[in-house]
C-alpha cells in the first residue's frame, strides 16, 4: 500500500461516509490542510472524474485536491 499526501486546494472539501456525493458527510477539511491518502477508489459517478481517495474517516473526491511531494533527506 502506498500512502501519499494531498493538500486541500479550495476553501474546503467534505469527507463522505462512502465514495459518493449522496453519502452522509462525516467531516470537513479546509484550504492548505494535508490529508493522508490510503487508497484510490474508482466509482461510476461522476463520469468525468470518477476517482475518490480513502482518507482518515471516509472518502473525499479528488477534484479539489493537490498531490504533495515530500522530499526525504
Amino acid at each position: 500500500m502506498t500512502v501519499f499526501l494531498v493538500r486541500v486546494a479550495t476553501n474546503s472539501v467534505s469527507v463522505y461516509n462512502r465514495p459518493s456525493d449522496k453519502s452522509s458527510i462525516k467531516s470537513t477539511w479546509y484550504r492548505d490542510e494535508l490529508l493522508h491518502v490510503y487508497e484510490e477508489v474508482t466509482v461510476d459517478e461522476p463520469a468525468h472524474n470518477p476517482v475518490w481517495y480513502r482518507v482518515w474517516g471516509g472518502y473525499v473526491h479528488r477534484s479539489h485536491l493537490q498531490r504533495v511531494k515530500v522530499p526525504f533527506q
